[in-house]
């Protein structure tokens, strides 16, 4: 219709990009009155034509400036009003754009070091059910339930036997004056859900409380996954909870908890179906408490003394490494779930993690939404600025022997090796150093000393001690570029394999005065 309306000789200009990936058809008919069609992709314009894109920039702002031109209307909406703005744009009436403002700093999550514990206090007369809580994470809640006074637990889960140290925790939460029933049921299967519940309705005691503990974590990339992959990951999570969520309504819980992951925050390579039920979960989250029902959905990071991490120890190494921090106790994490209860907050992480290591391996962790972490571990932090000025005072010698140390932590926490097994005068790549691993590397070494290593220098199998010698030079010449080098007592033969590298033709001494000068 477009361009039937248009006049004799008139021009379409096409912005969108849609009918050209999809290699729409387009009648000629409507060429006959002498048209011009004009597909423009602005994205290769700033790419291809640089001093263009400035020119006609330049333009359109100075008609900005005389009035000539202004911007289209804005409905505003802040980031926690998102589900409105939806709303709002679903009923196309709006003129102009609907923008939702990222702005807004981050909600700052509870620290439970500078909380209060509260402490639950049960119903003994009350029925609690735990999915997935005949091992790991799901039964060690259980066993917090009982000793927050809980007397009837259902503990659920697709084989209904627990094992030898399930039936174990299970015996010592009898000994506590706990009731303990345990069945099979997969909870992805409603009709087998419905028959859970129909069994709950018939004792006397009302069911009190839910957690949806249940998870299949079965990792594989994207390339590899099958519909039957996804859907063995998907349906314990979130078949799972849907059939929870409408088998109990009408009856008086108390709360209804679902354990989420920081993955659907960070992502994780080879989890993502796991993520995108998690991700589930929480708008499961977030629909029961829109509709005033009781909801809580945990963000956890990696907990390492119970479940699966327990089982892969090479796979809790990997993100301990990765992400920095150790892995949570069940203990505390559940010390911290009592907290979110008390206060009714759903949808907060749960973690132990150094961001500046979670930013090197997840590059999702550099996005908007997390500037407030990023602000405050950004090259050039406190730690740094000391670490290079630690550095400018010691000899050559000793500096290039602290940066071939600092080299092989970060190769080994890569390589997942340990530095000891890494020696100064070992080809990296040898070792099994990558290319995307050697990007990983320069980027851990950027923000530690604010320096970035040439590109080439990587492709070319440098030893520690080769790069941890680049490294001081770098470090050197900056400082003397913004005239605070400091005076090294550096050997003779230094000063001068520094001056080569730097290009200073010259004998030591003139080397020396020119280093000491702070000039290049």
């Amino acid at each position: 219709r477009n361009l039937q309306i248009l006049r004799p000789f008139g021009r379409f200009l096409e912005l969108g990009k849609r009918d050209f990936y999809e290699n729409t058809l387009v009648g000629l008919r409507p060429f006959r009155n002498n048209l011009s069609y004009f597909g423009i992709d602005a994205d290769q314009l700033l790419a291809g034509r640089p001093a263009l894109t400035r020119r006609l920039f330049g333009a359109i702002m100075e008609h900005f400036a005389q009035g000539d031109f202004f911007a289209l209307p804005v409905v505003r909406f802040p980031a926690d009003r998102i589900v409105e703005a939806f709303h709002h744009m679903q009923q196309a009436r709006q003129i102009g754009k609907v923008v939702v403002d990222l702005q807004t700093p981050m909600a700052v999550g509870l620290h439970p070091e500078h909380a209060p514990l509260p402490h639950m206090v049960l119903d003994a007369d009350g029925t609690y059910l735990i999915t997935g809580g005949m091992g790991g994470f799901g039964l060690a809640t259980a066993r917090r339930l009982t000793e927050r006074g809980a007397r009837h637990l259902i503990l659920v889960s697709r084989s209904g036997a627990p094992d030898t140290a399930a039936a174990e925790t299970i015996q010592a939460m009898q000994a506590q004056g706990a009731e303990i029933g345990y069945r099979a049921c997969d909870v992805s299967d409603h009709r087998q859900v419905e028959a859970l519940f129909d069994a709950i309705r018939e004792q006397p005691r009302p069911l009190r409380g839910i957690v949806h503990a249940a998870a299949v974590i079965d990792d594989a990339l994207a390339e590899n996954l099958t519909m039957e992959h996804i859907q063995r990951v998907l349906a314990p999570k979130v078949a799972g909870a849907w059939n929870l969520h409408q088998q109990s309504l009408g009856m008086p819980l108390d709360f209804f908890v679902l354990y989420s992951s920081i993955t659907t925050l960070l992502g994780n390579p080879g989890q993502a179906p796991y993520v995108a039920a998690n991700t589930w979960l929480e708008g499961l989250a977030r629909y029961r408490r829109a509709q005033g029902l009781p909801a809580v959905a945990v963000l956890w990071g990696a907990i390492g003394d119970v479940g699966y991490l327990t089982r892969h120890e090479k796979t809790r190494d990997f993100l301990q490494q990765h992400l920095g921090g150790a892995a949570l106790s069940a203990g505390g994490a559940l010390d911290t779930l009592e907290v979110l209860l008390a206060s009714d907050r759903s949808g907060l992480v749960v973690a132990d993690f150094d961001w500046r290591a979670v930013r090197r391996f997840l590059p999702n962790a550099s996005a908007p939404r997390f500037a407030a972490l990023n602000d405050s571990t950004a090259p050039g932090h406190e730690m740094d600025l000391d670490l290079r000025a630690h550095l400018l005072t010691l000899p050559m010698h000793a500096a290039e022997t602290f940066l071939s140390d600092l080299v092989r932590r970060e190769v080994a926490q890569i390589l997942r090796l340990a530095p000891e097994k890494i020696t100064n005068d070992q080809n990296l790549a040898q070792l099994g150093l990558d290319s995307l691993m050697g990007v990983e590397l320069a980027l851990a070494l950027e923000e530690r000393l604010g320096v970035k290593l040439p590109a080439f220098l990587l492709s070319e199998g440098p030893t520690s001690a080769r790069l941890a010698q680049r490294l001081a030079h770098m470090l050197l010449k900056e400082a003397a570029d913004e005239g605070d080098a400091p005076r090294l007592d550096f050997g003779a033969q230094q000063l001068q394999h520094l001056a080569d590298a730097h290009g200073v033709v010259s004998g030591s001494a003139d080397a020396g005065r020119l280093l000491s000068a702070g000039s290049r």
